[in-house]
């Protein structure tokens, strides 16, 4: 009974060993955005971190536990979507990203990190296990990679100018009394709306210190 307790704490710590350096590495990747907000390599709303940067976080740590001793599938799956569950759940809490932003993410990135656990899951099985860590730092790399292309080759940049001229026929002092402050929104006057059940905030008034 011990050798079996043993067994299984073994096999139970090399999980969350794999499970925590993907989501470590996702977090580092992440935090690179706030330390280099304005650099192209670790911009957020591209298909390098939107996209690759899951699959590289369930990669790595189904790679990490997988070439130590060889799992299912289902648990493949399961460590790829902890690591990357662990990496919205941090950002959510050091508050990098928005409650909302990370529910709308949640389904991209489950799916995106199950196809990198599968992908090194039969990498690793095709290969017995044998492979070395070289093609894991490739695939760790791959989003900082892709970001910076992708910026240069597919982003386009145009600036336009709208004007609108509403004549109003009233003195100048009667306009200005109706638009320089917003009178206070009362809580019955706003329709129930989905938007602010899932966290958006209700409007109220804004006071413009302008004149």
């Amino acid at each position: 009974m011990a050798m079996i307790a043993a067994g299984v704490r073994r096999k139970f710590g090399l999980i969350l060993s794999g499970i925590a350096v993907g989501a470590a590495y996702g977090l580092f990747l992440r935090m690179g955005s706030q330390i280099f907000p304005r650099g192209s390599t670790f911009a957020v709303m591209t298909v390098g971190f939107i996209l690759f940067l899951p699959l590289a976080i369930g990669f790595t740590s189904v790679y990490i536990t997988e070439r130590r001793e060889p799992q299912s599938i289902g648990m493949w799956l399961l460590i790829s979507c902890a690591a990357v569950l662990l990496v919205i759940l941090g950002t959510v809490l050091v508050v990098w990203e928005g409650l909302i932003c990370a529910l709308m993410f949640a389904p991209i990135g489950l799916v995106a990190g199950m196809i990198g656990g599968l992908i090194a899951g039969f990498f690793l099985r095709s290969r017995q296990r044998h492979a070395s860590y070289t093609p894991l730092a490739c695939v760790m790399i791959l989003p900082l990679l892709i970001s910076p292309f992708e910026e240069r080759v597919l982003a386009r940049r145009e600036v336009r100018g709208v004007e609108n001229v509403i004549e109003i026929q009233a003195p100048a002092a009667t306009v200005w009394r109706n638009i320089e402050r917003v009178p206070e929104i009362r809580a019955e006057e706003l329709q129930p709306s989905w938007s602010h059940r899932i966290g958006f905030p209700n409007p109220s008034s804004r006071h413009s210190r302008h004149g």
